[in-house]
């Protein structure tokens, strides 16, 4: 993959990304493949950054947060790099796009270049900074969609869909006991809370939950040593309760990757954390799960009864390919230490409202 790139670095490189940009006169933090990222582009990323993460921050991890914050801008800086040494031109659509980010920055500091160069200021960018810092990041997004996006250049094959998978997924199918009862709407569906993430429900008690638990028991008890896919369904079938269990026939397939809004967290990390023929619990607030493991069915993702749990998936396998090639690039930045020491991820203002 690599290799494939290299070959298509042959273009002169232009030195920047706007008219006249070459006589900045601003110290440079890095540079790769002859484009440089400027000290105020990095302290404004930095800044934003700084705000992504503000709710992360404790005294201890300045230092992690820094480095992940690092990272990603030398990652933008090599994406955009890389965009134009394949010789590659944002279309009208990008254009438009950082054309219509900067009306919005200038209107929202008050309507003048002059104003937003005086909010501007508190982040270490001005406008003409600002615009090179979107217009980076909109070549890094024009570079992905032409590497890997829809008909892209370098696509992912079949091999590279069923590495990812079997990499990042797991596949259990559950009994599950309920001890709450639901709320339901008039389609008899469940009603979702989204303030609290959970769906709405009352606890069962008495008689009620103590007619669950024995339920629950009962298959415990059956969890013997050389328990089959085959053995599990016939408890699937006598004792599980959740209505989803008959439309995932394969079985249910998790994954970090996901945002499983409707499932218990716990759930994927149970699921992950299983060999193929393990049985495991996770009780939750709505009752009690018991999963058993199956293998990684290959080619899962192209099947049309596990489409719920694969959304999304191609681009995803992409994005992480695309992560791959970027990151492969990371060691050939040169860094200008004396210059991004001027600039601490712990000294900088977060950035909360000069974004577009």
């Amino acid at each position: 993959m690599k290799k494939l790139l290299s070959l298509l670095l042959l273009a002169s490189l232009c030195l920047c990304l706007l008219p006249g940009c070459g006589m900045r006169d601003v110290p440079i933090v890095m540079e790769y493949s002859g484009l440089r990222l400027d000290e105020d582009v990095y302290e404004y990323w930095l800044c934003c950054y700084r705000a992504q993460f503000a709710y992360e921050e404790t005294e201890g991890n300045l230092d992690r947060l820094a480095e992940i914050a690092d990272i990603n801008i030398r990652k933008t800086l090599v994406a955009a790099a890389l965009f134009d040494s394949n010789g590659l031109q944002l279309d009208t659509a990008a254009r438009d796009i950082i054309n219509a980010a900067m009306d919005k920055l200038v209107e929202n500091a008050g309507g003048t270049r002059e104003e937003l160069d005086k909010a501007a200021a508190a982040y270490g960018i001005d406008y003409d900074g600002l615009r090179l810092a979107i217009t980076y990041e909109q070549k890094a997004q024009a570079l992905y969609n032409y590497l890997y996006g829809t008909n892209g250049v370098l696509a992912p094959t079949d091999e590279q869909y069923e590495t990812y998978y079997q990499a990042t997924y797991a596949r259990v199918k559950m009994v599950y006991i309920s001890y709450v009862d639901f709320l339901t709407d008039e389609d008899g569906n469940r009603v979702w809370d989204p303030k609290n993430e959970r769906y709405v429900y009352e606890a069962k008690t008495g008689t009620a939950l103590s007619d669950q638990e024995k339920k629950a028991a009962a298959v415990r008890a059956r969890l013997t040593s050389g328990l089959t896919e085959k053995d599990f369904d016939e408890l699937i079938k006598t004792y599980d309760e959740d209505p989803a269990t008959k439309g995932y026939p394969n079985g249910f397939y998790f994954s970090r990757e996901l945002d499983y809004e409707s499932y218990i967290p716990e759930l994927t990390e149970k699921a992950l954390s299983m060999k193929p023929g393990e049985t495991g619990e996770v009780r939750s607030d709505y009752g009690v799960h018991i999963l058993y493991a199956l293998p990684c069915d290959k080619g899962a993702y192209a099947e049309k009864a596990n489409a719920d749990f694969f959304d999304g998936f191609t681009d995803r396998v992409g994005r992480y390919l695309y992560e791959e090639t970027i990151n492969s690039h990371l060691v050939e930045v040169t860094v200008y230490a004396e210059v991004k020491a001027n600039t601490k991820y712990a000294e900088v203002e977060p950035n909360f409202d000069l974004y577009w």
